[in-house]
């Protein structure tokens, strides 16, 4: 038996190491009785090239910790090859980082996973997924490397990490790659799986919180989470750069979408950073069109789960949501989407204000983005708010009014007297309010 180990440029091991490589091969193919002229070939690669494999043969373009390709053609029976595999040597060490794994068990562990797979062995149902997990428990065990699958190995690990969110995620991530936990049937198994590892003190109800909510993440559309339309802070090809300074300066954001003359004609995505060098320097005659980047348009029906894997491939932040007639409804951050699972993310920008204040004796001011339900609940009124047409009191308004009012326009509702405060062509954003 032999393996045949290559390696990318600029990626190498040691010969401890390399023998190890080969010891493992050996007694897998010794306890599956392969013949012992079989051979195998190992190609150490980085995350690109693995990444371009897995696109090429999977249909997967993202990057993987290994993968296997069985010999099947008339070579065979020339060379004794029997497969090939690719291990990325940047994705095992992250791995191992993330899981607290030594790196060089943690590569032998991938490699037997390859040949085994290579021997014919997969992971597609659970009795096959035991039976290849056992084989790679016992045969790692000769080589004296402790079972990877075994929770309690990182238990130090998880005791110091588990407050931080960076160690929540790793432990969530840790057992969302365990076999036996991706076989489970139903979105309830997985949930009561996490109730269960929460009463054995394997995560926190911290932990519990954030996996239930990466579930729902997948049934959850861009459209419930964007930023609508009306609340965009957008740019104009056509406007003077100074009101494009103001506006950057007054809204704190670092991208802003530009919009053409067409409607709803996204042209690119400006980045502050990408302006602040020429202000700096005194240079106002730049041309925008020149410095924008390629927007990512996406429709408001795409799941939440799928754009976050976007922006992680393509190092992205921003995209832009749109209807089904092909107008702009709104936008969203790859912030909007972490907040879907770790709640509201605070900047140095936002600033905690409450969207109801009294101002005296009856008097009151409103935001317009306030909810219906809470406005209601707030003054409590009569109106059911499932008969609202409506979700926030702006909305409500204008249902009222039947067109979009101006500052000054007045509304009566039960015992209310709500004056429209602030507003523009576009919406409204502040009311006053008076008990009568």
């Amino acid at each position: 038996m032999s393996l045949v180990i290559s390696f990318q440029e600029g990626f190498s091991i040691n010969e401890g190491l390399s023998k190890k490589l080969q010891d493992i091969t050996k007694l897998i193919f010794t306890e599956e009785k392969e013949a012992e002229e079989s051979s195998i070939n190992l190609r150490i690669l980085g995350n690109a090239e693995i990444q371009e494999l897995n696109k090429q043969f999977r249909d997967k373009d993202k990057t993987t910790n290994v993968l296997s390709f069985v010999n099947d053609d008339i070579s065979i029976e020339k060379t004794n090859n029997i497969g090939d595999i690719a291990i990325s040597y940047d994705f095992v060490l992250q791995e191992a980082k993330e899981e607290h794994k030594n790196f060089d068990d943690h590569l032998i562990h991938m490699l037997a996973h390859g040949v085994y797979h290579i021997l014919g062995y997969d992971h597609e149902d659970e009795a096959m997924a035991n039976i290849m997990e056992s084989k790679e428990i016992n045969i790692l065990e000769k080589l004296h490397i402790k079972n990877p699958y075994n929770r309690e190995m990182n238990k130090k690990a998880e005791k110091e990490d588990s407050h931080s969110p960076s160690g929540i995620l790793t432990i969530i991530k840790k057992y969302f790659r365990n076999p036996f936990f991706l076989k489970t049937q139903s979105v309830s198994e997985i949930t009561d799986f996490l109730k269960d590892a929460v009463d054995l003190n394997i995560i926190d109800k911290e932990a519990e919180s954030i996996a239930n909510k990466a579930i729902r993440l997948g049934k959850t559309t861009i459209k419930e989470i964007i930023v609508p339309k009306l609340d965009m802070v957008t740019i104009s090809l056509g406007e003077q750069t100074s009101v494009i300074i103001e506006r950057i300066i007054e809204s704190g954001h670092s991208r802003y979408p530009v919009l053409g003359d067409e409607r709803d004609e996204v042209m690119g995505i400006l980045l502050a950073k990408d302006i602040l060098p020429k202000i700096v320097s005194g240079n106002n005659n730049f041309n925008v069109l020149e410095m924008l980047r390629e927007p990512n348009i996406v429709p408001e029906t795409k799941k939440a789960d799928s754009l976050l894997e976007e922006f992680k491939k393509d190092r992205s932040h921003l995209a832009v949501a749109i209807d089904e007639y092909g107008s702009i409804s709104g936008l969203v951050t790859i912030e909007d989407i972490l907040e879907e699972l770790v709640g509201e993310i605070e900047d140095e920008h936002d600033v905690d204000e409450e969207e109801i204040v009294r101002i005296s004796e009856g008097v009151y001011s409103a935001d317009a983005k306030v909810e219906i339900e809470e406005f209601i609940e707030f003054f409590e009124l009569k109106i059911d708010p499932m008969e609202v047409d409506a979700e926030t009191l702006g909305g409500f308004i204008i249902s009222q009014f039947g067109i979009l009012p101006g500052v000054g326009d007045k509304l009566e509702v039960e015992n209310l007297n709500i004056e429209v405060t602030h507003a523009d062509k576009r919406k409204i954003d502040k009311v006053s309010i008076t008990k009568t």
